[in-house]
């Protein structure tokens, strides 16, 4: 399979073309600086929960020709890491080619991935970072990994192909990790546990986030993708890591008993 239907047009976010455009453009921060990241972490829930704290964070960063995109897997089959090999995915802002050069590159470097459709075809996580990358640089194109896996090691080691595969490529490259943060808890509790959890992020300290997920019971479900993200930047010389914002689903619903907490960082 090369081609990608939008499987989530129409539910996720809007399916017409124009209402897509413009609600994301709703979201955008007509005065936050861009800069060149190496890494940001976006949510990947419906635009009318998470798409403010997506669109704070794609609006502030450059984004470059080529990214790469780490989904998470929600009871997807297929392999657990896997490429999308080539082609292209659609969305209702048009269709987005796949980097097939970047992505057998990456499939080089990072042990145990393997081109595998399957858990991406129905798969929203990745699916919805498109069109804020569409929007911001109609010239995109994507390479896109499923990254679940619960080991420390193998994670820290598909970050490190990722940094491979950057600098093999001599081109500017964007890192997003795609995560929510916690999920139907209390809203007092969401935010101390993903204060914890954001800690680690911006400390830019990928193992102190793998235990910190695991000793405190943080239903981050991109957790994964982030510290493979982290540890990628920190290979490639990132600086500094900031929170650039931070909401839950009960600032919508007004359900404050039973939300989704929704985080945005950028690492340069």
């Amino acid at each position: 399979m090369t081609h990608r239907k939008a499987m989530w047009a129409g539910q996720f976010y809007p399916a017409g073309e124009d209402d897509l455009r413009a609600m994301i453009e709703s979201f955008d921060d007509p005065q936050a600086v861009k800069i060149k990241a190496k890494g940001v972490m976006a949510p990947h829930a419906g635009y009318v929960y998470s798409g403010p704290v997506a669109g704070a964070v794609f609006s502030a960063v450059e984004i470059p020709d080529k990214v790469i995109i780490l989904s998470t897997k929600h009871r997807m089959p297929g392999k657990d890491l896997a490429l999308w090999e080539s082609g292209a995915w659609a969305t209702p802002l048009g269709e987005v080619e796949v980097d097939a050069e970047l992505s057998r590159r990456l499939m080089k470097y990072c042990p145990g991935v393997e081109f595998d459709p399957t858990p991406h075809i129905n798969e929203h996580s990745a699916e919805v970072q498109i069109p804020f990358l569409q929007f911001y640089n109609p010239s995109v194109k994507i390479s896109v990994m499923s990254v679940h896996s619960g080991n420390l090691k193998d994670l820290r080691a598909i970050g490190k192909g990722i940094a491979k595969a950057v600098l093999a490529d001599k081109k500017e490259i964007l890192i997003v990790a795609s995560s929510d943060m916690s999920h139907y808890v209390s809203r007092e509790i969401a935010e101390q546990k993903d204060g914890i959890a954001l800690e680690a992020i911006t400390a830019m300290d990928e193992e102190k986030l793998f235990h910190a997920i695991h000793r405190n019971d943080i239903s981050m479900c991109g957790y994964a993708p982030t510290v493979a993200m982290i540890a990628a930047c920190r290979e490639l010389g990132a600086a500094e890591a900031r929170l650039v914002k931070y909401s839950t689903s009960g600032e919508v619903t007004g359900d404050q008993e039973a939300v989704v907490g929704y985080a945005g960082v950028v690492i340069a």
